[in-house]
C-alpha cells in the first residue's frame, strides 16, 4: 500500500492503524507521516483507544528525524483528550524504539513532569528519554530528587522506581541511596519501585558499600508488615541486605556493630519479622560459626540495664542470634559469665541459663552435671 498513491491515501484515511502495523510505514514521505498521524487522532476519537500490541516496533517508522516539528507539537500539546493521549502513546512507544533525535529532551521532561497526563504516557516519555538520550542523566536525578521532595506527582512511584533503575549506583550512590526510601505506602500493584528495593538494591549494591548501608538500615525504624502490604519492600530489602552481609563481613566486622545489624528485623517486643529465606541463612551462618555466637551473646548482655528484668533482656538478646544453632559450650559459657558478674541479679540470671539447658537440654550441655553446680 505505501508504493500505491491512491491506496496509501485510502487506507491512511480508513485504517491508519492497520497501515502503521502492516504497511510499510517506513517508505512514506513526510507528508504522508503526518497524514497518518491526523487520521490516527480521528481514528482514536471514533474508538477511544488505539489498540495495539505493547511490545510492536511499528510506530518508530512515524518517529523519525524528518517527524521532529510534528512529534514537538504532539509533545507539547494541552490537549488532554482520550484520544490526544492515545497518540501520544503510539508515538513515545515508537520513540523508545527509534534512533536519537536531537531536541526533543525538553518535551520529553515537560511531559513525564506534568501530571495532567496519563500515568501510561508519563511512564512513555520516560523510557523514551532514557532510550534517546542513555547519557543525559542531570535531568534525571533533578527529576528524581523534585518526585522525592514532592515537587513532582508520581502516586504509585512507577516514575520514581524506572529512575532509580537507571540512576543506581552510578549516578545515585549508595551514601544517597536511602533518601528515596518512601515508607507507609500500600501499594495496589507489583512496581519497578517495589522491585528496586526488594530486589535490585540487594542485588546490585556493592560489597564495599554494604556495611555503611547495613548501619543506616539498622538506625531506621522500618515498620513491620505483619502480613500487610505497606512497607512490605522496604522489610524484604532490610532482610536481603542483612543476610548479605552476615555473610560476607561477619567474621569481619566489630561484635558491637554486627549486633546492630543483627537487630534488623525485631519490632519493639525482639519479635522477628525476617522472611524465612534471609531468617535460614543468617540462622545458618551464625550456626556455624559459635565463637561468633558468643561473641554476639557477649555484646547483647554487656548491655543489659534493667537489673529487675534479667531474664526477659536476655531473651531480646537472644533473638539477635536467630535460632541459631546453640554452641556445645554454651551452658559452661553462661556459667563464666555468672563467675565474673558483679551485680547479684545478672549472676543469678546467667545461672539460670546454665542450669536450664542442663535440665531442659540435650545440645549445649559439653563439660555441664549436677556436681559442676555443687561446686
Amino acid at each position: 500500500a505505501a508504493l500505491n498513491r491512491q491506496a496509501r491515501d485510502r487506507m491512511i484515511e480508513i485504517d491508519p492503524l492497520g497501515m502503521v502495523l502492516y504497511g510499510d510505514t517506513q517508505l512514506l514521505s513526510t507528508e504522508d507521516k503526518e497524514s497518518l498521524l491526523e487520521s490516527l487522532k480521528r481514528e482514536a476519537e471514533k474508538i477511544g483507544y488505539l489498540n495495539y500490541s505493547w511490545s510492536t516496533r511499528a510506530f518508530s517508522a512515524l518517529t523519525t528525524q524528518d517527524m521532529k516539528l510534528p512529534l514537538l507539537a504532539l509533545l507539547g500539546s494541552s490537549s488532554r483528550e482520550k484520544s490526544d493521549q492515545s497518540v501520544l502513546d503510539c508515538v513515545l512507544r515508537g520513540l523508545y524504539r527509534s534512533p536519537a533525535i536531537p531536541g526533543l529532551q525538553a518535551a520529553l521532561i515537560g511531559v513525564i513532569r506534568d501530571s495532567t497526563h496519563w500515568e501510561g504516557v508519563r511512564v512513555g516519555a520516560l523510557q523514551a528519554f532514557t532510550s534517546q538520550y542513555p547519557e543525559e542523566h542531570e535531568s534525571l536525578l533533578r527529576l528524581a530528587d523534585d518526585i522525592r521532595q514532592g515537587k513532582v506527582d508520581d502516586n504509585e512511584f512507577r516514575l520514581l522506581g524506572s529512575l532509580l533503575y537507571q540512576l543506581f549506583s552510578q549516578h545515585i550512590p549508595a551514601s544517597d541511596i536511602l533518601k528515596y526510601l518512601q515508607l507507609g505506602r500500600d501499594f495496589r500493584s507489583i512496581s519497578h519501585y517495589e522491585v528496586f528495593w526488594d530486589n535490585e538494591l540487594p542485588r546490585r549494591v556493592s560489597d564495599a558499600d554494604l556495611p555503611a548501608l547495613l548501619d543506616a538500615v539498622s538506625a531506621m525504624e522500618i515498620p513491620h508488615p505483619r502480613g500487610r502490604a505497606v512497607d512490605r519492600h522496604a522489610a524484604s530489602m532490610a532482610a536481603r541486605l542483612l543476610a548479605r552481609g552476615v555473610q560476607v563481613y561477619g567474621e569481619k566486622v566489630a561484635v558491637g556493630r554486627l549486633y546492630r545489624w543483627l537487630s534488623i528485623g525485631l519490632d519493639e517486643f525482639s519479635f522477628d519479622h525476617l522472611d524465612k529465606e534471609c531468617g535460614q541463612q543468617i540462622r545458618d551462618w551464625i550456626s556455624a560459626h559459635p565463637e561468633r555466637y558468643l561473641a554476639i551473646l557477649g555484646e547483647g548482655i554487656r548491655s543489659i540495664s534493667d537489673f529487675e528484668n534479667v531474664s526477659l533482656q536476655i531473651y531480646q538478646v537472644t533473638k539477635r542470634l536467630h535460632g541459631a544453632t546453640r554452641p556445645e559450650n554454651i551452658g559452661q559459657w553462661w556459667l563464666e559469665q555468672a563467675l565474673f558478674a558483679n551485680e547479684p541479679k545478672l549472676r543469678e540470671g546467667f545461672f539460670c541459663q546454665a542450669f536450664g539447658l542442663l535440665v531442659h537440654e540435650s545440645a549445649g550441655i559439653q563439660n555441664l552435671s549436677l556436681e559442676v553446680f555443687e561446686e
